[in-house]
């Protein structure tokens, strides 16, 4: 949509913000919309919602050394899965191995990797369920 005073693209503005005269509003079948009332509802800024806490966990994957001594000292996260993270750790530790990496070195690093990261993920997840609820 144009401005009528200066001739400048204005969208969706009732104030042309280039001279400052009213934008008169027009459908597609020339009805002024001037006396309709927005429909929808405010959600708040765009920028409020990028930076919420929800979309910080989801954007990172590592959980920090912090994060990992919370998730085993949280009372709500039930034993067992604090147990599957343990294993996962003792296995990386371990010499005893999938694939070994002394006959097999690239594939027998890459389970390890795979398992650190699962691991890793797994407590990220519940850190981020818990903060959730």
């Amino acid at each position: 949509m144009k401005c009528g005073e200066c001739g400048q693209e204005v969208a969706l503005a009732k104030v042309c913000p280039y001279c400052g005269s009213r934008v008169k509003q027009e459908s597609q079948q020339g009805q002024s919309q001037s006396d309709e009332q927005p429909r929808g509802e405010f959600r708040g800024r765009v920028e409020d919602a990028a930076g919420s806490r929800e979309n910080r966990y989801r954007e990172r994957m590592l959980p920090s050394v912090g994060e990992i001594l919370r998730f085993l000292v949280e009372p709500r996260i039930a034993p067992w899965q604090k147990g599957l993270f343990l294993a996962a750790l003792f296995y990386v530790l371990s010499p005893i191995d999938l694939f070994p990496g002394a006959f097999l070195p690239v594939i027998g690093w890459f389970d390890d990797l795979a398992v650190v990261a699962v691991a890793l993920r797994y407590v990220t997840s519940l850190l981020d369920r818990l903060d959730r609820s």
